[in-house]
Formats: structure tokens, C-alpha cells, sequence
């Protein structure tokens, strides 16, 4: 039977050289030729986004009539869409004609070996309910002896899913449903205890009444016991943690991350779980200090009997003493 290759999806802005470096990158990877690439510009936001907007705009009507895909759809936004919809655009562009998609951002710099990688566990586990999707990245070098392991963590720099287990998932990835979980105390804690930071950024989400992507999907994990594959070594580079992202901040440790240079990736076969050694792995990669937990867990307490952020105060009364 023909391998199926998903569609690579990537949505950009301004960030030339970094975007220049990932589609370079894809066009390395072996499986390129039989790889569609739709790539979303979207239209710049304010006069200070434009001189990197141009320098795009020019590489993609050259890339246009030479690149090495097997073909490359560039989608020029009349408006600005900002990244999710920009995003979500390519996702209705895909949908009808693939039942899974890959999504890159475009800081993300890729190992020869992605597109196999990716390729081959979508199609491996595309009717396992317990994979939701298939990260590139990983936080983490695992030593476990295979080149594979399953986690309930959801990163998003590179990623594969199949659209019907994103709809499946889709009811439990709303503010209300995260609500609902806010105010029901036993899942809190067991959120909290899994990991804490994660326990903290969700409740950032309903304070704050917006939904991270990646965030949700690791919640929706935890409290249904679903996974996401990782493999041992990362796959991805992100470069984009130097200040010019949308929700980041500086962190050049992302860029000093080794990349496998592997040219294929044949996953080996493990059980579908999370190992205590990569549970230990996740909580030391994010760790918190006691007092911040017990931070963590006074913020929630206060919240669950006033309804009032502590967090979100004392944010406020920094800002009015500056």
C-alpha cells in the first residue's frame, strides 16, 4: 500500500529569517517530494510588522517556482487574521481532502528525519483512542532505549493530528468545561498533583478567560488518560523564544537543543503508557519550588472560595506603583 504523507501546514508573519530557516529545513527532510506544503502569510497588523512581511511575501513567490515539495500553496492574507486564525484557515483549506495534517510554526527549525517520523506515527496509531497526536519536539533527551515514548504533556512545536480525534476533543478543551473542573475540587487536585505548573497555567486560562492550544490538549490528557508521542530525541529546534514571538519570552536554551540529523525514523514498538521515568523526567523538566506549590495551591483556594485571582491582584498593583 502507498504511504500517505499529510499535509504540512505553516502559518507566518514577518520573522523572515526564521521562517526562511524552517521552510529550508522542511524542504530537507527526507519525504519533501511527496510532501504538500500550505503555507499561511498573514497580512501585517501595523506599519512596524511590514519590512518583514515584504521580505516573505518576495522569498514565497520564488520559492513558488522553485522548491523541492511535491507541491507549495501560499495562502496571502487581505487582512489580518492573527496566528490562530491565520491558522485555522489552513485547517479548513486541508480538511476535505485529508484526514490528518502536520502544523509547524514558523520558528521551528526540523531534523532530516521529520517528515518520516511524523508520517509513520500518524499512520501507526491513527485508530488508537488513547494517541491524540504526534509531537516533534521533545523537553527532554530519554535514554529509555527506544527511540519513542508516550506522554501526557502536549508541546506544539511540530505536531501531527487527525482532524476527527481534534473534534472528539474539542468539548473538553472550552472555557466551560474548564470551569467545570476548576470548581470540582478532586480534579483540581488531581491536575495539581500530576504537575503542578500545568495546574497553574490552566488556571490561568479561566482567569485570565483565554485558551492556550498546547495547554488545553495536556489537561484534556491528563483528566481522559490520552497521550501524545514523543520521540527520544527532539526533532524540532525552536528559535523563536528570543522576544519576537507572540506569547514568549526569552529563552535561548531552545536553541542549543541538539537535533537528531537521522535521514528516516522507524518507531519501535512500545506499550502505550506513560513510564514513571518520564513522569519524573516531565516534573523535573518544569520543576517548582515547595513554596511555589504552596503558592499554587493558596491561589486556587482563594479563587475557589472568593472567586477572587490573588495572582491577577498582585500583577494589578504592580502596574499602578510603576
Amino acid at each position: 500500500m502507498e504511504k500517505k504523507y499529510a499535509p504540512v501546514l505553516i502559518s507566518t508573519l514577518n520573522r523572515y529569517e526564521h521562517f526562511r530557516r524552517c521552510l529550508e529545513s522542511l524542504e530537507r527532510c527526507t519525504g519533501a517530494e511527496l510532501t504538500d506544503v500550505y503555507v499561511g502569510l498573514d497580512y501585517p497588523p501595523s506599519e512596524k510588522y511590514v519590512a518583514g512581511w515584504e521580505k516573505i511575501d518576495a522569498y514565497l513567490k520564488e520559492k513558488e517556482s522553485s522548491h523541492s515539495f511535491k507541491n507549495l500553496y501560499v495562502r496571502k492574507r487581505d487582512h489580518n487574521c492573527g496566528p490562530s486564525g491565520n491558522m485555522k484557515l489552513l485547517y479548513d483549506d486541508v480538511r476535505d481532502i485529508s484526514d490528518r495534517y502536520i502544523s509547524i510554526e514558523d520558528d521551528n527549525e526540523l531534523s532530516p528525519c521529520f517528515i518520516e517520523y511524523m508520517n509513520n506515527a500518524l499512520e501507526k496509531y491513527k485508530d488508537d483512542d488513547r494517541v491524540i497526536c504526534v509531537s516533534g519536539y521533545t523537553p527532554f533527551t530519554y535514554l529509555g532505549g527506544k527511540n519513542i515514548y508516550f506522554n501526557r504533556l502536549v508541546y506544539t512545536w511540530g505536531v501531527g493530528r487527525w482532524f476527527k480525534k481534534g473534534e472528539e476533543s474539542k468539548p473538553y478543551r472550552t472555557l466551560e468545561f474548564m470551569k467545570s473542573v476548576l470548581c470540582d475540587f478532586s480534579k483540581s487536585m488531581y491536575l495539581f498533583k500530576f504537575h503542578p505548573i500545568v495546574f497553574k497555567r490552566f488556571m490561568d486560562q479561566i482567569v485570565y478567560n483565554h485558551i492556550y492550544g498546547d495547554l488545553s490538549f495536556t489537561c484534556y490528557c491528563i483528566l481522559n488518560d490520552k497521550f501524545c508521542i514523543y520521540p527520544s530525541k527532539t526533532l524540532v529546534r525552536n528559535w523563536g523564544n528570543d522576544g519576537s514571538g507572540v506569547h514568549c519570552k526569552v529563552v535561548d536554551s531552545y536553541v542549543k537543543r541538539e537535533l537528531c540529523q537521522d535521514k528516516t525514523f522507524e518507531l519501535d514498538d512500545i506499550k502505550v503508557r506513560e513510564e514513571h521515568e518520564i513522569r519524573e523526567l516531565t516534573k523535573k523538566d518544569d520543576q517548582q519550588k515547595w513554596y511555589e506549590e504552596i503558592a499554587i495551591f493558596s491561589r486556587y483556594m482563594i479563587w475557589r472560595m472568593t472567586k477572587i485571582d490573588i495572582f491577577s491582584v498582585r500583577k494589578i498593583g504592580r502596574k499602578n506603583t510603576k
